[in-house]
């Protein structure tokens, strides 16, 4: 990595065959969530959303259809009504859970900490394999189930 060798011992790969919601989960990479909108000028302008506004909940939620969809081949994407059973919810996350992160010459916000996450199989399943809410494949969005919850309050900003 970089200019630092290693040799890797192993590699583990973990899966899940079976899980059901609600879970809590721990990022292993902070989550980015965004809109991108145009400017009174009309320029573009990217808008990251806070795990504090449903936005957040909404935007990750209608990612996890796409993802769905196009994992199992669907020609037409799954509607993204109220039929579908989905919550996530900030349980330890704070302002300091926020991350600015220069990634390329692009400034990206994004969200660790450890949230609740209730949604059907298919989709928590694919949330594990595939990630959390945008850029996954720049690294972002990695979880891992949290077992580690006693007496859990939510945090405020």
């Amino acid at each position: 990595m970089g200019k630092n060798f290693f040799h890797p011992f192993g590699v583990e790969v973990c899966t899940l065959k079976k899980i059901k919601g609600p879970i809590f989960i721990k990022t292993l990479s902070p989550i980015t969530v965004y809109s991108t909108l145009l400017s009174s000028n009309g320029r573009k302008k990217t808008y990251y959303y806070s795990p504090f506004e449903n936005e957040f909940s909404s935007i990750i939620k209608n990612n996890l259809i796409k993802k769905v969809a196009l994992i199992n081949s669907t020609s037409t994407l799954i509607e993204t009504d109220e039929n579908i059973k989905f919550s996530f919810k900030p349980i330890r996350v704070s302002k300091r859970n926020e991350h600015i992160i220069n990634f390329k010459g692009t400034v990206i916000k994004a969200w660790s900490g450890i949230y609740e996450l209730d949604a059907p199989q298919e989709f928590l399943l694919t949330a594990f394999d595939t990630g959390l809410g945008a850029k996954n494949s720049q690294g972002f969005g990695m979880i891992e189930k949290y077992e580690k919850i006693n007496s859990v309050t939510n945090s405020s900003q």
